[in-house]
């Protein structure tokens, strides 16, 4: 009994101290993400986070957030990604999205995606990196007038490990 009641004080003490190093943001901060969200319609939208992840969550409080992160070094030959984005775009508004890959100074694939005001428009796109060697993933907000690059990375794609070769001996 007092090892149970020791772990949920422990837990609840965890939780707390958990939630409370969470800093708010000062009142100035959320009046400008307000008014950038309700006045900003003539402003590009902005990508708050890009990551690689091997899959999307499709239900539950996690739907459409990335799931299964890929660590951009190891990144090998043939590993299939979602670009998956989070933007916030202002109210009444819908952006168009480019995304760009290039390997080598040519443009290996590329992607569109149109995003309408949201808080959390999450977004994503699969890809596949088919060679080895150093690829630049690029971002853009395209409009009437103008193309803007919101986003660039240097990613390097590796050689994938040999598989092992069998024998065909087994062992006991």
């Amino acid at each position: 009994m007092r090892t149970f009641l020791f772990i949920s004080i422990f837990s609840i003490v965890s939780m707390i101290t958990t939630v409370a190093s969470a800093q708010a943001p000062s009142p100035m901060e959320v009046k400008k993400v307000l008014d950038y969200y309700y006045q900003g319609q003539t402003q590009p939208p902005i990508l708050v986070d890009l990551k690689l992840c091997e899959s999307i969550f499709k239900e539950g409080d996690e739907k459409n957030n990335c799931e299964n992160v890929i660590d951009v070094n190891s990144i090998t030959n043939g590993t299939s990604a979602n670009i998956w984005m989070n933007f916030l775009v202002p109210k009444d508004t819908t952006a168009s999205i480019l995304i760009q890959l290039n390997q080598k100074g040519i443009t290996r694939a590329t992607r569109n995606t149109s995003i309408s005001g949201s808080f959390r428009y999450r977004t994503w796109k699969k890809v596949t990196f088919n060679r080895t060697g150093d690829w630049t993933l690029k971002v853009f907000y395209e409009n009437e007038d103008d193309v803007q690059e919101l986003y660039s990375a240097t990613l390097n794609v590796k050689e994938a490990p040999a598989a092992a070769e069998s024998t065909g001996e087994t062992t006991e």
